[in-house]
């Protein structure tokens, strides 16, 4: 049998500027509202506590089951989609990259989209391992270089990442800061401590700052899962069961992140691996639906089955 995790990453009053969130990363809040209201009204919403309980326990799930996850930990979660949720009594979990919150630093890849979208420079020339020239003249340029300047930088090591980023920033003249964008700010530990303390919500653990865990080393890896976690635990005064892979695609994780993820207490850490998830799956390969990303609708239909 299979039930469904929806995957958020933002939810979003704003309305965009040139290139930025091309990509549907953050779902207008109105969209997410017409979700949430039918999700009430025809499905069976639970957490992923409780996924995990039916899935260790190998209970059968009640039909049209949902779960709700956030990765990453904008702001807009504390301050847009948790009122929404809260209105309809749905349960959700924030995995959140904890070396992000708080900071004016925003994750790499919304740098990668800020700084094609606001050089005055028609065209690049940027070395992804060899040197790649890029015109981003138009709307439709801009989105095709940074669809692929992010698809090279998910492949290579986090220092390689780090020296592609700030060689951008320098070749396109654009600093990015969380203030640059609203879509960019990211949550403060009073708004994970809010969101915490209410019995609908939990949250889980994405990495430090939000580092692909199998481009770094064994050592790295585990010391960067263990932190995460630890730093989480030590704010909102509670343990830390859930987490959730950056990225999340099969290059992504691998046996030795999830054996240190199970070292360190974690139960469950689905993937963003397009899809259903099945009720006898592996708790730490679970599917999910990356809903609004790259125009991946609501599944309706697969929820109804």
């Amino acid at each position: 049998m299979y039930f469904t995790i929806l995957l958020y990453h933002g939810v979003t009053d704003q309305k965009s500027e040139g290139i930025e969130n091309f990509s549907g990363k953050h779902l207008y809040y109105r969209d997410f509202i017409t979700q949430m209201k039918w999700l009430k009204k025809n499905a069976n919403v639970i957490s992923m506590d409780e996924v995990f309980y039916l899935i260790k326990n190998k209970i059968k799930f009640p039909k049209k089951t949902v779960a709700i996850t956030f990765d990453d930990g904008f702001k807009n979660n504390a301050t847009i989609a948790a009122p929404i949720l809260d209105k309809f009594s749905i349960p959700a979990t924030f995995y959140i990259s904890a070396g992000q919150i708080g900071k004016n630093n925003p994750f790499w890849v919304d740098i990668i989209e800020n700084s094609i979208n606001k050089t005055s420079l028609q065209e690049i020339s940027l070395n992804l391992n060899v040197q790649k020239k890029f015109n981003i003249g138009s709307y439709d340029e801009k989105t095709q270089a940074v669809t692929k300047i992010k698809k090279y930088c998910k492949k290579i090591s986090n220092e390689e990442r780090k020296k592609v980023i700030l060689n951008l920033e320098k070749i396109t003249l654009v600093k990015t800061s969380s203030k640059t964008c609203k879509n960019y700010n990211i949550m403060s530990w009073k708004d994970i401590k809010n969101l915490s303390a209410k019995s609908n919500f939990i949250i889980g653990g994405h990495s430090m700052n939000h580092e692909i865990l199998s481009s770094l080393s064994i050592r790295e890896m585990k010391i960067n899962i263990a932190q995460s976690i630890r730093l989480i635990e030590n704010k909102i005064g509670t343990s830390v069961r859930h987490y959730s892979y950056p990225e999340g695609q099969k290059i992504h994780y691998n046996l030795n992140v999830i054996n240190a993820l199970k070292n360190n207490n974690i139960v469950c850490c689905p993937s963003a691996i397009n899809g259903m998830a099945s009720s006898r799956g592996n708790l730490f390969k679970l599917k999910r639906i990356m809903v609004g990303l790259g125009g991946i609708e609501f599944p309706y239909k697969k929820i109804l089955r």
